[in-house]
């Protein structure tokens, strides 16, 4: 059986993480008065910002998923030209 070390997420819909459900919880309540409030550090944003529309993390080394790999590719073209191979 082999090992799954990346995650790749192609996003289709457009904006953050705005869940209606979700945001009821007291958790995302607070984490939306902390916003308000410029109190958030750059991991706690992540709930609040634009997805991009490809992801890559490496699950080994961020487990929690933080470091979007896709950002940093070298080639400048995204993930495309590795998805299509």
């Amino acid at each position: 059986m082999m090992d799954i070390i990346y995650i790749y997420s192609h996003n289709t819909q457009a904006g953050g993480f705005g869940l209606a459900y979700r945001d009821m919880m007291l958790g995302m309540q607070d984490l939306w008065h902390s916003l308000a409030g410029g109190k958030l550090d750059a991991v706690q944003m992540q709930w609040f910002r634009e997805r991009p529309k490809e992801m890559l993390f490496d699950t080994v080394a961020d487990p929690s998923e933080i470091n979007n790999l896709a950002e940093n590719l070298i080639t400048g073209k995204g993930l495309s030209g590795c998805v299509q191979r």
